[in-house]
């Protein structure tokens, strides 16, 4: 992140959308005007932060957006708007970020502390740009990572696993696609602490299956 800036700031209209880039990366900012907040969905996954933390608040929405992106991968995108929100979010009156592949919010400061650490080389954020929800079946699926390899994980319940151990198996997984990207074939794989995992793509390809190895 180190001399990165932002340039060619361009007003696009008087509800406070501009458009500009940060470090090459294209991007368009809108509900910056007082009063013109962004329309965003509600959140449904919280890091530290409550709910009722943000009443009367006002949104902006960062989003990619120019011919500059044109060969930026999705994971390089990502980590640009990360960067550009970790610029943002030191100016005053800045509660939470939101993540709306992820359906996600954080505070602030949990938000920089993550992203400020992925982008230095450390875990992808997997409670913040992913998050970990429970589907029929007690089967636990992942969320925003659809936006970064095209897939998301699934686990479902293992005997003489834990709950909070198929999380952090689940969050392992997560780090490990967000940077080699999308698993095309069924293999078998080492989650650190947790064993062999056979990891199996479903017919469409946009969800990847978790189950402990017999071998393991």
């Amino acid at each position: 992140m180190g001399g990165a800036s932002f340039s060619g700031l361009t007003e696009i209209d008087e509800a406070g959308a501009f458009s500009f880039e940060y470090d090459g990366f294209a991007m368009v900012l809108s509900g910056a005007a007082p009063g013109a907040s962004a329309r965003t969905g509600p959140p449904q996954y919280f890091f530290d932060i409550r709910n009722d933390g943000l009443e009367g608040t006002e949104a902006i929405l960062l989003a990619p957006g120019g011919a500059a992106n044109d060969n930026v991968s999705p994971l390089e995108m990502v980590r640009g708007l990360a960067a550009a929100t970790l610029a943002l979010t030191g100016a005053a009156h800045c509660i939470a970020v939101g993540w709306q592949p992820a359906s996600s919010v954080m505070n602030c400061d949990y938000f920089a502390k993550v992203a400020r650490e992925w982008l230095d080389g450390g875990p992808f954020p997997a409670l913040g740009l992913a998050s970990l929800m429970v589907e029929d079946g007690d089967v636990l699926v992942s969320r925003g990572m659809d936006a970064i390899c095209g897939q998301e994980i699934a686990i479902a319940p293992i005997a003489g696993m834990a709950n909070a151990d198929r999380a952090r198996a689940a969050i392992r997984m997560i780090d490990y696609m967000a940077n080699h990207g999308r698993i095309r074939e069924p293999d078998t794989m080492e989650i650190d602490g947790f064993g062999l995992f056979e990891v199996n793509p479903d017919a469409s390809g946009k969800k990847i299956y978790l189950s402990r190895s017999p071998f393991a």
